[in-house]
Parts: C-alpha cells; sequence; structure tokens
C-alpha cells in the first residue's frame, strides 16, 4: 500500500518559501556588515581624532609652547610697529622728494654750463630761486656763464645781482647771480 503524506503541499510550500527569502537575507546581512564595517571605521577616525586632540592640548599647554606663544605675539606687535613706522617714513620721503630741489640734474646743468675760470663758492636755494655766488676770472666768463645757463631748460630766468672786482690788482670778479627754477624734474630712484 502507497502512504498518503496529507501534508506535503504545506512542506513544499516552505522550502519554496526559504528559496523566496534567500536573497532578503544575503541583502540584509550584507547592509548588516556594511552598516558594522562604516561603524567601526567611524569609531576609529573618532578616537584617533580624540588621541591627535590630547597631543595638541597637551602640546598647547607645555609651558615652553606658552613662552613661545608668547614671544610670537610681542614679535608680532614689534612687526606690525615697524610697518606703521615705515608708512610714516615713506611718507616723509616722498614729501622730501617733492621738495628736493638739489639734486644730480641740477649740479650737471651747472657745471654743464659753466665755462672754464668760473668757480662758484656758494649755492643757495630759497623756493624757486637758486642764487649761486662765485668768483670769474673776467666779466667775459661771467657772461657766458649767464648766457649758457639762459639755454638750459631748467632755468626759466637767469639774471646777474652784481659783478664786483676781487681785488685791487684786478685779478677777478666776485658775482652774484639769481636763476629762477622752471620744472624741476626728480630723479628716478
Amino acid at each position: 500500500m502507497r502512504d498518503f503524506n496529507f501534508f506535503s503541499p504545506y512542506i513544499e510550500q516552505k522550502s519554496q518559501s526559504y528559496n523566496k527569502k534567500k536573497p532578503l537575507i544575503i541583502a540584509g546581512v550584507i547592509i548588516a556588515a556594511l552598516a558594522l564595517a562604516f561603524y567601526a571605521f567611524n569609531f576609529y577616525r573618532i578616537s584617533s581624532m580624540e588621541h591627535k586632540l590630547k597631543d595638541i592640548d597637551a602640546f598647547l599647554s607645555n609651558e615652553t609652547t606658552k613662552a613661545s606663544l608668547e614671544q610670537y605675539n610681542i614679535t608680532q606687535q614689534k612687526v606690525q610697529i615697524l610697518k606703521e613706522y615705515q608708512k610714516i617714513t615713506e611718507d616723509a620721503n616722498s614729501k622730501i622728494d617733492i621738495n628736493n630741489k638739489i639734486n644730480n640734474n641740477l649740479l650737471n646743468e651747472l657745471t654743464s654750463a659753466m665755462p672754464k675760470n668760473v668757480f662758484i663758492r656758494v649755492l643757495s636755494i630759497t623756493g624757486s630761486n637758486v642764487q649761486l655766488e662765485g668768483v670769474a676770472s673776467s666779466r667775459t666768463a661771467v657772461a657766458d656763464f649767464v648766457h649758457n645757463l639762459k639755454q638750459q631748460s631748467l632755468f626759466s630766468s637767469v639774471y646777474v645781482g652784481n659783478i664786483n672786482q676781487a681785488g685791487a690788482d684786478g685779478g677777478g670778479y666776485t658775482f652774484t647771480l639769481v636763476c629762477g627754477l622752471g620744472v624741476v624734474e626728480n630723479e628716478a630712484k
């Protein structure tokens, strides 16, 4: 005789149901493993950062570090003060450069205009006027000097203040010239 199993349809469904749930179970295990790995990775990073923070805190609370930091702050204050002084001196220097009328250009113009036997003893500048006091061997040398200065673009006007004979023997003449400055070009730095 043959045996009948009345529960066989239920047993087969259970086996089929397990096969249907198998991919879901595998996916759940993979997701759980990933979550656990993510948690472990973050736990490691957090504990590593806490360890680094403790090291940094120990470094900052060290007395030599505090002294070095104080020295750094003092040096920064000195640097700031020096920068302010530098700005002030640069401003003063630019104002001096603007008002500087005796420069190489002026001296070169004067020496290129001087004939032989003319010597300058005093050079003074007041405002936009240059006063020259000098000695020359003759009146002609003074006249040549005045003519040459008038040819220079640096001076707007040149006139003779006075010419006097230097000594009783007629050995030379003292003279005074007044020259009005035109546009003065400051030298390149």
